[in-house]
């Protein structure tokens, strides 16, 4: 590595490889015998949360609902206030120790909510929110026609067989993003 950063220009070192079809096709063949993802469902950015700005753009306005837990990554939270939406969380309670619960979840669905999002394990709990407790929200937001986020900047700390990557193929209301810093250091 030390041989190889010697090397960097500084011209790249300031831009991300935002069309970089060797990474889109390295991260093929990471999911290849666990996931179908193809190279035309990638989308690099700055970091996941230039794509978390990104999306937001996409789906909210002024008066936009948006549904997601607490605690959770504040940074989304805050870009939907930003952007003039009403963040809606359900609160895990310490009682609980904090613990996700998928029925709880679903309850809060419904037609006004405008993005659901979710991250998955979680920051700052660590917990894991287990891909069939994931499918069922994803199914009924699709039901409600709605978008889902699976944040996975902490991802490759579980198992890529739990990675909501795995329902990519059978939902198009769902974005999966994921991070090379937290797990890779990158």
């Amino acid at each position: 590595v030390r041989k190889d950063i010697q090397n960097i220009s500084a011209e790249m070192v300031n831009q991300y490889p935002h069309s970089s079809n060797s990474i889109k096709r390295a991260i093929t063949d990471y999911w290849k015998g666990h996931a179908h993802i193809e190279q035309d469902q990638i989308l690099l950015g700055d970091g996941s949360i230039e794509l978390i700005y990104k999306i937001n753009k996409l789906f909210i306005e002024p008066g936009s609902q948006v549904l997601g837990f607490s605690p959770q990554f504040p940074d989304f939270i805050n870009d939907v206030l930003t952007s003039g939406g009403e963040y809606h969380e359900l609160i895990l309670g310490q009682e609980q120790y904090c613990t996700f619960f998928a029925e709880d979840y679903l309850d809060r669905m419904e037609d006004k909510i405008s993005l659901y999002y979710i991250d998955n394990p979680n920051n700052p709990t660590g917990q894991v929110i287990e891909l069939p407790q994931i499918e069922a929200i994803v199914q009924k937001a699709k039901e409600l026609g709605a978008p889902v986020i699976i944040d996975e900047a902490y991802g490759d700390f579980i198992s890529r067989e739990r990675s909501a990557v795995n329902l990519l193929d059978d939902y198009d209301n769902l974005t999966v993003l994921r991070s090379f810093s937290k797990g890779m250091g990158l």
